[in-house]
């Protein structure tokens, strides 16, 4: 246990768990702003889109991207990368096909917003695999960074999309 202690494993935990922590903390801050510029319906809205694009990435991928550490050899997780990246861009175009053929009623409330389900999957896709590659790298800082970037962004546009008055009242 002491020669646990002395490797460097409790530091990447701790960025690893400062990183999350902190971008979780950024979003509860800016919650406030948020509810006074969108309406709840607002927030139920992006609570389907989010849904649909977290649900779908992961039948997108077919969870190939958490295979990514594994390997003992980089050329080959270097290859599973690629796959997972492949997998997504194709299903995107399937995607667009199934929305443009077939309506389902869930994703009518989301209006024009279900064109851009294949481009949040795309990102998530992008996002989930490149932090597994960084796992894999040891370049856990930046997967922390990764993390508390993605989450002032994703707020900071909420809110200045919502002052802006763009489109659903600022969801995009």
């Amino acid at each position: 246990m002491c020669k646990l202690l002395k490797t460097k494993i409790p530091g990447d935990v701790l960025k690893l768990v400062t990183g999350s922590g902190a971008a979780q903390l950024f979003v509860v801050i800016s919650m406030p702003v948020l509810s006074r510029i969108y309406a709840p319906g607002d927030f139920g809205i992006l609570g389907v889109f989010m849904s649909t694009v977290t649900i779908s990435a992961v039948f997108v991928t077919g969870r190939y991207e958490t295979a990514i550490p594994i390997p003992d050899a980089d050329r080959d997780a270097w290859g599973l990368l690629k796959l997972t990246l492949y997998l997504s861009f194709f299903t995107q175009i399937l995607i667009y096909l199934v929305l443009l053929f077939w309506r389902p009623g869930v994703l009518q409330s989301l209006s024009y917003l279900k064109w851009l389900i294949p481009v949040g999957i795309f990102i998530m896709v992008v996002i989930t695999t490149t932090e597994f590659w960084l796992n894999r790298k040891g370049q856990f800082a930046l997967v922390a960074g990764s993390r508390v970037a993605g989450a002032v962004v994703l707020s900071l546009s909420q809110i200045l999309f919502g002052i802006k008055g763009f489109g659903m009242n600022g969801y995009f």
